[in-house]
């Protein structure tokens, strides 16, 4: 997986992904909700889940890292 690091906040629903190959951002995604958390966390393939059922449905926000 490119997926290097997730972080999650259950209250606003959001998540924060980095990847391998961009160390200097993060990227977060908004109105993830619990359920969906469980099944990116929980899945045979976290990147597949990723890629099929978040980055290209949900608002997101690249975020330059200091």
């Amino acid at each position: 997986s490119n997926i290097s690091r997730i972080g999650y906040d259950r209250e606003r629903e959001q998540l924060w992904v980095m990847f391998h190959s961009s160390a200097t951002h993060a990227h977060h995604y908004d109105k993830i909700s619990p359920a969906v958390f469980a099944r990116l966390v929980s899945a045979r393939s976290m990147g597949g889940f990723f890629a099929a059922t978040i980055r290209d449905v949900y608002p997101h926000v690249q975020v330059k890292l200091s």
